[in-house]
C-alpha cells in the first residue's frame, strides 16, 4: 500500500498541446469538454491539486498584496482547520494566493482548501490563512518537498486519491518527482496555433534538474466529436 494518495493527472489539451487559448471558444470543443468532465467524475478522487496561478483564477479573487504586520511568530507546523469529504489542494510555497474563505465551490462541488507551503513563508501569510480558515501543510524549508506534502495529505486528511490539473509547471513538478500514477489526456479535434500559451507540462522551478519522462500507453479510446482519450503511466525506472 502506498504511503501517499494515488495521483491522476487529468488534462484537456488541443492537438498542438495547449491547455489555454482561443480554441476553448470553438463549438467543436464541447463534446470533448463534456467527456472530460464525465471522466473526472468517474475517477472519484477526494482531492484536486492545482498551482497558485490556477487557484487564483478559479477559486479566489487573485493574489495577496500588502498583508497587515503581525506580532505573533507562528510555528511552522501543519494546521488543520477542518475535515471535509472533498479537498482543493493548492501548491503555493511562498504564500501568494488571497483567500476569503477556507471553503470553495467549483463545478457545483464544495471543497475545503489546503495550502502547501514552504517553511520560509511569512508569519503574516500564516495569519492570513488562519483568519480565512484555510488548512496548511509545510513541506520543505526553501524549496517544496512534494513527496513529503502528499504523504502528509494522506496521513493527516485521509486523502487516498487526487486529481492533478496543473497548470503545466505543477504537473511537470509532480511528474519529475515520480508522483504521477496515471496521465489522462483528452484531446478534442482542434488546433489553437497560439504562441506563448500554457502547455500540459512546462519546465518547473520546483525541481533542480529537468529530465524527459517516458510513458507507457494504458488505453486509447475515441470519444464524442472525433476526440481522443489517451491514458498513460510513467515508465518505472
Amino acid at each position: 500500500m502506498m504511503d501517499r494518495p494515488r495521483i491522476i493527472c487529468h488534462i484537456l489539451q488541443s492537438v498542438d498541446g495547449n491547455i489555454d487559448g482561443e480554441f476553448f471558444a470553438l463549438p467543436e470543443l464541447r463534446p470533448a469538454y463534456q467527456a472530460f468532465a464525465r471522466i473526472r467524475q468517474e475517477y472519484a478522487c477526494n482531492a484536486v491539486i492545482s498551482g497558485a496561478t490556477t487557484a487564483a483564477e478559479i477559486y479566489t479573487d487573485g493574489f495577496v498584496e500588502k498583508l497587515p504586520d503581525v506580532q505573533k511568530a507562528y510555528p511552522r507546523t501543519d494546521w488543520q482547520a477542518t475535515k471535509a469529504d472533498m479537498y482543493a489542494v493548492v501548491i503555493d510555497g511562498e504564500g501568494t494566493v488571497h483567500w476569503k474563505s477556507g471553503m470553495v465551490n467549483r463545478r457545483g462541488e464544495t471543497m475545503h482548501v489546503i495550502a502547501i507551503l514552504q517553511e520560509n513563508v511569512s508569519d503574516a501569510y500564516i495569519a492570513h490563512l488562519r483568519q480565512a480558515g484555510v488548512s496548511c501543510i509545510f513541506a520543505g524549508k526553501d524549496q517544496l518537498d512534494l513527496t513529503q506534502a502528499v504523504q502528509k495529505l494522506k496521513a493527516q486528511f485521509g486523502i487516498t486519491s487526487m486529481l492533478l490539473s496543473g497548470g503545466g509547471i505543477v504537473d511537470m513538478a509532480f511528474l519529475q518527482a515520480g508522483l504521477i500514477d496515471e496521465i489522462s489526456l483528452v484531446i478534442p479535434p482542434v488546433i489553437d496555433g497560439g504562441i506563448n500559451l500554457a502547455s500540459a507540462f512546462d519546465d518547473s522551478p520546483f525541481v533542480d534538474q529537468h529530465s524527459p519522462v517516458a510513458l507507457h500507453l494504458i488505453d486509447m479510446q475515441r470519444i464524442e466529436g472525433d476526440g481522443l482519450w489517451l491514458r498513460y503511466a510513467p515508465q518505472q525506472e
